[in-house]
């Protein structure tokens, strides 16, 4: 029997992170390493691994213990062991066009530069023993790569990873998270490379119907962002929205906009708790969810998604609402002030309360 607190990540993954460190998962911070072999070989690791071969919740794996706690979907993986390394996320960069506001500058180079970082990019295969090892060693016989960023589609080293990858390992799938805020780099077009592997995917970053998507994910302009997910519907396989306060009184809206447009979805809690719908207070909870009673004719797999993906952890509470909320208003203050937009303009229904905090 598998033991309750075990991910198989650890054993069968490898995550390469914007900032050329390495992770057994793509949801744990990494460690620099001169060489693969040091991290394969590190304490680091083999401590992770003995605690979850002891049903021990190591505090490296924090980030989806969490999630759990409050019933949302966590990125732990609850299946046996390989043994061997048959998967592998890249994070090439943090180059990126975006400035969400649940983001930071490790992830996001526009965030950088808006904060005034000398040097705001950072790269995966800054240390070329660490790119060789990976295109020499891994790629042979990986059979997925999980791609995300920053935005991915818009780095260099993406767009030489697709132009040969397929040469060393015609069998290898691919999967990315994508903003889905360009189609093609530097004039080359991606479905003319991705049909030369045997499945692409993308998850895509959407948090928003309009208005609600640009104001969460700045940068978003939503008419090219529609047109580009009707571009690549055969390559989407869903969308996935983070929830946050910003957001989660216009879900319904991006929801009947996938439905209209035959697209899946799926929620996710935001990991900083003071952006989370959580701390709202339960009369603007209650707003909310009288919001969702509008959608009707839900399919079962959709119901339950918004059931038990999005209403269920609503229902949570965490302790120290004010303090949450104080931090909440102070940094939603601070971008509105810098970029221009408004909370409030946004969400009207929640004036009253974000005025009293």
């Amino acid at each position: 029997m598998i033991p309750s607190n075990f991910c198989s990540r650890a054993f069968n993954e490898i995550n390469f992170d914007v900032n050329g460190t390495i992770s057994p998962c793509c949801v744990i911070r990494g460690k620099k390493y001169e060489s693969v072999d040091d991290f394969l070989n590190s304490d680091y690791l083999h401590s992770i691994q003995t605690d979850l071969n002891n049903n021990i919740q190591t505090k490296e794996c924090n980030s989806c213990w969490e999630p759990e706690k409050i019933g949302a979907w966590s990125n732990r993986l609850h299946e046996p062991s390989r043994g061997y390394i048959d998967g592998s996320h890249l994070k090439f960069s943090n180059v990126c066009n975006f400035k969400c506001r649940m983001c930071n500058s490790y992830c996001s180079s526009a965030i950088g530069i808006e904060e005034g970082i000398k040097n705001p990019v950072v790269s995966t295969f800054s240390n070329p023993k660490i790119k060789k090892y990976f295109y020499k060693k891994l790629l042979p016989n990986l059979k997925l790569i999980n791609i995300s960023g920053g935005e991915p589609l818009l780095c260099d080293d993406h767009l030489e990873f697709l132009q040969v990858a397929y040469l060393i390992n015609p069998k290898v799938k691919l999967a990315y998270n994508s903003n889905m805020s360009i189609t093609s780099y530097r004039g080359v077009e991606f479905s003319s490379l991705w049909k030369k592997y045997e499945k692409v995917s993308i998850t895509a970053s959407i948090d928003g119907y309009k208005e609600s998507q640009d104001y969460q994910r700045f940068g978003s302009v939503w008419n090219k962002i529609e047109n580009n997910l009707i571009i690549f519907k055969d390559y989407v396989k869903d969308i996935h929205c983070t929830l946050t306060i910003y957001n989660i009184f216009h879900i319904p809206k991006l929801i009947k906009w996938c439905i209209d447009n035959n697209f899946i979805i799926r929620f996710y809690y935001v990991g900083q708790l003071a952006e989370s719908p959580l701390t709202l207070p339960e009369s603007e909870k209650q707003k909310v969810m009288n919001e969702f009673k509008s959608l009707k004719n839900l399919s079962e797999d959709l119901s339950k998604e918004i059931r038990d993906s999005l209403l269920k952890p609503l229902q949570k509470t965490p302790g120290n609402l004010q303090n949450l909320n104080l931090q909440f208003k102070s940094k939603t203050d601070r971008l509105d002030n810098l970029r221009n937009q408004s909370f409030i303009k946004i969400n009207p229904q929640f004036k009253d309360w974000y005025e009293r905090i």
